[in-house]
């Protein structure tokens, strides 16, 4: 029961709207939750990428301002045991994900996650 919350995002997230809006909600119910972005970057200029685009939708998503960003450095999802410790992990689902990719992402993660498939229609930003 920490109250802490791992957004685990990349750049090029086609379910980032859904899930941050989710993570709002949970921080609004457990009175503060902290959250978390998160993301492994497998490369220098990833790593670059991803700590701008954290950045950059922290302010344009107006994310609480103690929201952190984590971007570790590794392969997903193999290198999840690296990402602060939370009570839930969000993670966005691409349009294929097979029933062992959400076994190997729970196993190597270790915690509660939710996994979630946005239709579109979400906005964080509005």
């Amino acid at each position: 029961n920490r109250q802490n919350i791992n957004l685990v995002l990349r750049d090029r997230s086609p379910n980032k709207n859904l899930a941050i809006l989710l993570a709002v909600q949970l921080h609004r119910n457990w009175d503060g939750a902290h959250i978390n972005l998160v993301s492994l970057a497998e490369s220098d200029s990833d790593f670059e990428t991803q700590t701008r685009f954290f950045k950059e939708l922290k302010e344009e998503a107006r994310l609480p301002t103690s929201t952190t960003i984590n971007v570790i450095q590794g392969q997903f999802p193999n290198d999840l045991e690296s990402m602060p410790t939370c009570d839930i992990a969000i993670f966005g689902m691409g349009a294929q994900v097979s029933t062992e990719q959400i076994r190997t992402t729970f196993h190597h993660s270790n915690v509660s996650c939710l996994f979630i498939r946005d239709s579109g229609y979400e906005s964080a930003f509005a």
